[in-house]
């Protein structure tokens, strides 16, 4: 017994001894740790933006709206006790018994999805700390939220918390989220919304009411919850407001870069930056391009427009309404179907595919207006931005192989994503303009996507926290991309970007939209040159159907059109260069008729050739000889009317010669080149009692030269001997 109490007294001592030791050093950690009280609620913040070329765009001062806590709503300020901090008013800063049940719960679940930090802790960790999990940083917000609960009330502090918290969106501080999300101040919002914006600063970018309404109202429901089992309201009230869908009436035009800016560097520092004092933050954005931008592309419509730089930086942004995913449509194309499908040589851009209405295992996609054209080139099948063909096209290349691909751009995708349905764009959670038309930089840089932004360096207090960075992702090769190119100027010349095509200079599109059979809900219009993206959309916030007029061969690139008239009024772009790749002769005559790609024969008149253009490890081998080896079809000669009747079978791009040979003297007595009819001959010069050998030897003239094919023995004649005067001597036997 006595060794048993020995054992414990020993155990029990070193970790006492612990205790201390750590205690000691977490002192000796944080001594220099000291509360800032202009901190808590900035009144001095400086937030300066610049331009591109370092003019300052705008300067904000005391950028958090403040509200007194005597004028938010005692339910507002239970709805975030009862979902943050439950014995807010029984600890001093730490919550002990919190902790211990949190930790208690993470052991027994393996995991670490508990937390136990207070009211008075997010606050500190808000205003004074850095995000980083480090000892150091637990151990000062620790200490710190004991100072701040010494040295201020409770109210005093929840006033400080509900006015610096971030509610998404740009969103600090209770007043800016209320007038945000529902156009009131504090003092009008209802149990639910209340609910609803305590819900959100779980995970401002999940929970956003104006991003996630399903998800934010379940989040706002389970805040009810708490606040029922913590008697802030009763089961009725509970009931009832756990019914309301509460949705956000922002319907405000979010039509300034600037919007942009702080939804970027609110998403790179994890929301840090706000607190400081002195912040400069320096954007992408070109203070010419942007006026083209705003002056060019107003609309009745909603619209989201963007303009990106060789580098993926956004050098102007300008919409109507605040950026959301959308369905892509076909401006998907490009970057799942086509380019894949030439990375992997399955096709090349002057392949045929038979473009019909199929149904694949119960998918069955139609063209716009259920028109079909039969056999389409692949370029063709882009130009005319044909359903059936993108489909056929990824059945082949694999759904599988397809996604490898496009989880390399910035559209994102997810496991549900994986159907025929996404060579049409259809995906799980859509993408925003920027997001598609920032894919496309891949296109301007040998395959390679650049890091996409608006933000290119910030300083706070002087010092560089963050710089735009420079690594690029490899995602197709550079024959890939030049083939793509081409293709993609086609689309401007001959298809659904056509709108550009009366531009003087090379620019390289794709249009997209989508609807159903009740109208068009999205359009987009998305062009290059090596200089610049210009993305355009137009669309409706609320879902409703769009004039059946606008497409995105229509509106998006006639605006499209009017920014890049004005962007090179006074210059030239640079030129997309093309590498690894060559063009080639191709047959038209094997192209036409049999629909494949074989190279011309080097002999071939230049109307039975075209050009195009392949990859130099990957192009036809398949030679043609119909010019360097001209050939019959099929050819013989029989007797009649008193004359050899010769018939002949030959493509019509051959001329042919008849022989006529007769006691081994050859003489020519024919040349197609001189008569109209050139497939039935009669040779009537013939004598009684002769035999004849007749030859045929097909031709074709290049440049004055003539290139004669193989002899084709046509037959031999043997003429009879004179019958008594009979004029049907041809019909007697010999």
């Amino acid at each position: 017994m006595k060794k048993t109490l020995k054992v414990i007294f020993i155990v029990v001592g070193s970790i006492i001894i612990l205790l201390i030791g750590f205690t000691l050093y977490l002192t000796i950690l944080t001594s220099n740790v000291k509360l800032d009280d202009k901190k808590l609620v900035s009144n001095n913040q400086k937030i300066t933006y610049y331009y591109s070329n370092g003019d300052k765009i705008k300067e904000e001062y005391n950028g958090v709206e403040f509200t007194p806590i005597n004028e938010v709503p005692k339910h507002v300020i239970n709805a975030f006790i009862a979902i943050e901090d439950k014995r807010f008013y029984k600890h001093n800063g730490i919550d002990f018994k919190g902790l211990i049940r949190a930790t208690a719960n993470n052991i027994k679940t393996f995991s670490l999805k508990e937390g136990a930090s207070t009211i008075s802790q997010q606050l500190i960790k808000n205003t004074h700390l850095s995000h980083q999990k480090t000892l150091k940083r637990k151990a000062s917000e620790i200490k710190l939220a004991i100072l701040l609960e010494k040295k201020y009330k409770k109210e005093e502090i929840l006033e400080k918390y509900l006015n610096t918290i971030y509610f998404g969106e740009g969103c600090y501080g209770i007043t800016s989220a209320s007038k945000y999300y529902f156009n009131k101040t504090p003092s009008e919002l209802t149990v639910a919304e209340g609910a609803t914006l305590a819900g959100i600063i779980k995970a401002p970018s999940t929970y956003s009411l104006s991003k996630n309404t399903e998800k934010a109202n379940n989040r706002k429901n389970i805040v009810l919850k708490e606040m029922f089992n913590s008697n802030y309201v009763t089961h009725n009230e509970y009931q009832k407001n756990k019914e309301i869908t509460v949705n956000s009436l922002n319907y405000k035009n979010t039509n300034s870069f600037i919007d942009l800016i702080k939804e970027e560097t609110n998403n790179l520092l994890d929301n840090n930056f706000i607190y400081s004092d002195n912040i400069k933050i320096y954007t992408s954005i070109s203070p010419l391009i942007q006026e083209i931008l705003e002056n060019n592309c107003k609309t009745n419509e909603n619209f989201s427009s963007i303009i990106l730089n060789k580098e993926n930086e956004i050098v102007a942004y300008f919409a109507s309404t605040k950026e959301e995913n959308r369905q892509i449509g076909s401006t998907i194309k490009p970057l799942a179907v086509y380019a894949p499908a030439i990375e992997n040589n399955l096709v090349y851009s002057t392949s045929k595919i038979y473009d019909s209405k199929e149904n694949f295992s119960g998918y069955s996609p139609s063209n716009f207006n259920d028109k079909y054209y039969g056999y389409v080139t692949v370029k063709e099948s882009l130009e005319k931005s044909l359903n059936t063909c993108s489909v056929k096209l990824l059945n082949k290349l694999g759904v599988d192989n397809a996604l490898k691909y496009l989880n390399k751009t910035y559209i994102p995708i997810t496991n549900n994503d994986n159907s025929l349905a996404l060579a049409l764009g259809a995906t799980e959670k859509g993408a925003t303009l920027t997001q598609i038309a920032s894919s496309y930089n891949l296109f301007q840089n040998e395959g390679y996507l650049k890091p996409v932004g608006i933000i290119n360096e910030i300083k706070i207090d002087e010092k560089i926290i963050y710089k735009k960075p420079i690594k690029s992702t490899k995602i197709f090769s550079a024959s890939t991309v030049s083939i793509m190119n081409d293709m993609l100027y086609s689309v401007t010349k001959n298809g659904t970007g056509k709108k550009l095509s009366t531009l003087p200079f090379d620019i390289y599109s794709k249009t997209g939209t989508v609807g159903n059979d009740n109208g068009n809900t999205d359009a987009y219009s998305i062009s290059y040159t090596a200089d610049y993206i210009v993305g355009l959309w137009v669309g409706n916030r609320q879902g409703e159907y769009l004039d059946n007029t606008i497409t995105g061969g229509g509106l998006p690139t006639t605006l499209a059109h009017n920014v890049w008239e004005k962007i090179y009024s006074n210059s030239v772009p640079s030129k997309i260069k093309m590498k690894d790749v060559i063009e080639l002769d191709l047959d038209k005559i094997a192209f036409d008729k049999e629909n494949i790609v074989k190279l011309a024969d080097e002999k071939s008149p230049e109307r039975y050739k075209f050009k195009g253009l392949f990859k130099n490890d990957f192009f036809p081998k398949d030679v043609s000889k119909r010019f360097s080896k001209p050939a019959l079809t099929e050819g013989n000669v029989s007797l009649a009317n008193n004359a050899v009747e010769i018939n002949l079978k030959f493509e019509n791009y051959y001329d042919v010669k008849i022989f006529r040979k007769e006691n081994d003297k050859k003489v020519l007595i024919f040349d197609s080149k001189n008569f109209f009819d050139k497939t039935r001959i009669i040779d009537d010069s013939i004598k009684n009692n002769s035999e004849y050998f007749y030859i045929a030897v097909p031709y074709f003239n290049s440049l004055g030269n003539e290139i004669l094919g193989d002899e084709y023995f046509l037959g031999k004649i043997k003429t009879p001997s004179i019958n008594n005067g009979d004029d049907n001597w041809w019909l007697n036997d010999d």
